[in-house]
C-alpha cells in the first residue's frame, strides 16, 4: 500500500525529500508494553535524491535509525550524500520511533521485527524503481546497495546484513555509526558473518553505547576500518543539522566507503580515512 505524503524540493539545490506511507500487511506489531500491537506494520519512508539528474545507476542507501529517533534527524547527512550521487531511503520503524504510538524505549522488545523492515522497505524500494508510473521510477539502482545504520538502527542493519538468520544477500557494503553489539547478542543468537565489508564509526564521548562494543564487533567481522570521532557523543554527528567538523568527517567516510564498493572508485576508503 502507498501514499505520496510529500514531495519537498529546494529550488537552490535541486534536491529531494519525499515521504511515502508504507504498510506491511503480511507481518504484525505484537503487544508491546501498554500499546495493544497491530495487525500489520506502518513504515513512513523517507527518500532523497536529486530532483533532476534521475541516472537508474545510482547506488541505493538504506539508512536506519535508533531507538527514539526519526528519519527526519539524518535530513542533513542524508542531502550530503544524495549530493555525492546516492538516494539514500530511510524507514521509520513503527515502534521504537520517537512519534511511535508505542513509544521509542517501550518499544525496545520489538528490535527482534526490525530487520524484516529494512527488507520490506528495500523489497518496496526495488519494485517501486521498475514501475514506469511511480515517482521513484529509474532513479537509483537496488542492486548496488550500501547500508547505514545509526545506535538501534546500527544493531538492526548489522543482524540484516551479517546474520545468517537474517542476512539478505543484496548488501554490497555497510557503514555502522555507534552499533549497541551487546544487544543484538541478547536478542539474535550466533555470531555475525564478516559477509561485506564493513566500516564502524563511534564517538570517543558516547555516553550511550560504550566505544568498547564496536571495537569488539570490530573483531568479529574483519572491519575495514573503526572510525573514532573525537569528543563526540553519541548522536551529535550523523543528527547534526548545521555544519560540523565530525560530520564532515562522517560523511567523507560514508561516501569514501560506497564510492570505493558501490561505484567501484579502487582507493577512496582510504583517501577519505582520517
Amino acid at each position: 500500500m502507498l501514499l505520496l505524503l510529500l514531495a519537498c524540493t529546494d529550488p537552490q539545490t535541486a534536491f529531494e525529500h519525499t515521504t511515502f506511507e508504507l504498510v506491511d500487511t503480511e507481518r504484525a506489531l505484537p503487544p508491546l508494553g501498554a500499546h495493544p500491537g497491530a495487525p500489520e506494520r506502518a513504515i513512513t519512508l523517507h527518500v532523497w535524491s536529486d530532483a533532476h539528474d534521475r541516472p537508474s545507476t545510482r547506488p541505493l542507501l538504506l539508512l536506519a535509525h535508533g531507538v527514539d529517533g526519526l528519519p527526519e534527524k539524518f535530513d542533513r547527512y542524508a542531502t550530503l550524500l544524495a549530493r555525492e550521487g546516492y538516494v539514500v531511503a530511510a524507514p521509520r520503524f513503527p515502534a521504537t520511533s520517537a512519534d511511535s504510538d508505542v513509544g521509542g524505549f517501550a518499544g525496545l522488545a520489538d528490535f527482534a521485527n526490525q530487520p524484516g523492515d529494512l527488507q520490506f522497505s528495500y523489497d518496496w524500494l526495488a519494485s517501486a524503481v521498475d514501475d514506469d508510473a511511480h515517482p521513484l521510477h529509474d532513479r537509483y539502482d537496488p542492486a548496488q546497495l550500501g547500508l547505514i545504520g545509526h545506535s538501534l538502527g546500527a544493531a538492526t542493519a548489522l543482524v540484516w546484513g551479517h546474520y545468517d538468520c537474517c542476512r539478505s544477500q543484496a548488501v554490497v557494503a555497510s557503514l555502522l555509526s555507534a552499533p549497541p553489539y551487546e544487544v543484538v547478542g541478547n536478542v539474535f543468537p550466533g555470531t555475525p558473518d564478516p559477509s561485506h565489508p564493513t566500516v564502524l564509526v563511534h564517538g570517543t564521548e558516547d555516553a550511550t553505547v560504550p566505544p568498547s562494543e564496536s571495537e569488539a564487533l570490530a573483531q568479529d567481522i574483519d572491519a575495514l576500518a573503526r572510525v573514532l570521532l573525537p569528543g563526540i557523543g553519541h548522536s551529535d554527528a550523523i543528527e547534526a543539522q548545521q555544519p560540523m567538523d565530525a560530520q564532515d568527517v562522517l560523511v567523507r567516510v560514508t561516501v569514501g566507503l560506497f564510492d570505493e564498493h558501490l561505484k567501484g572508485e579502487d582507493g577512496a576508503l582510504a583517501a577519505a580515512l582520517p
